[in-house]
């Protein structure tokens, strides 16, 4: 049996460096543990050899008993990466890191959400060009939720290019707290898995699957909260109909 980890994330040294350079929104210092990004909210994100260095993430690979990694960039980046120009950059450093893993290694790319047409220009692009084998989105564009219409233009090209979509929480990890979140890490515990089952049951009540049938989504963290809920969100759809509001 093949053992592929399609969930892990890398942050390519060409990203420190753009952000020491001031051209991407995060604060860069060097600490007895490696380099430390820090985005505006003030999340910390540590960036040690696993996540930076090729060799160290095969090694990684090799303690897990892992055989190859579809890898992608940390989360923490999909707000400060919100620029089509950004994202090309940061799709070209990780097709390199990618090339480097010696065949063990693919990557997802990353796409600007707020200008959809750019984004699906990119993931093209990610595609043809770099052999990327997905794209990595966040579980909304800001206050834009997946479903909303301006997005199909994105969503279509991923249907056509067989572009796998995976989807990431990531607001409540640099966001605000919501009320009663702000201890003991439930931001990412309870937080993460409720932004997912937001995300997914949007983007099946908001009939984004059945726009485009042939488009593949994947929802990390085994899905989040939606396993568990789908059966409630499909009687709500029945009973009320997915535009009965409250």
């Amino acid at each position: 049996m093949i053992a592929i980890d399609t969930h892990t994330h890398v942050v390519p040294a060409e990203l420190v460096e753009l952000a020491r350079a001031g051209e991407v929104d995060l604060a860069v210092r060097d600490g007895a543990q490696g380099t430390v990004l820090t985005l505006p909210g003030g999340f910390e994100h540590s960036v040690g050899p696993v996540f930076s260095d090729v060799a160290a993430k095969l090694a990684q690979l090799d303690e897990d008993r892992i055989d190859g990694a579809v890898v992608s960039t940390s989360p923490s980046l999909i707000l400060p990466l919100d620029d089509a120009a950004l994202c090309r950059a940061a799709n070209d450093a990780l097709a390199t890191f990618a090339a480097a893993g010696e065949g063990r290694l693919h990557a997802l790319a990353s796409v600007a959400l707020k200008d959809p047409d750019a984004a699906a220009a990119e993931l093209r692009r990610a595609r043809r060009t770099l052999a990327m084998v997905g794209v990595q989105i966040g579980t909304s564009v800001g206050p834009t939720m997946l479903d909303a219409p301006e997005l199909d233009p994105f969503f279509a090209a991923a249907a056509e290019e067989r572009m796998p979509v995976v989807l990431h929480p990531y607001l409540s990890m640099v966001g605000e707290p919501a009320p009663g979140m702000d201890r003991f890490h439930l931001a990412n515990v309870i937080g993460n898995p409720t932004e997912t089952f937001l995300a997914g049951a949007r983007l099946i009540a908001g009939g984004v699957l059945d726009r485009h049938p042939e488009l593949v989504v994947m929802l990390v963290h085994g899905g989040g909260a939606l396993p568990y809920q789908l059966g409630r969100l499909a009687h709500a759809l029945a009973a009320r109909g997915e535009d009965a509001g409250l």
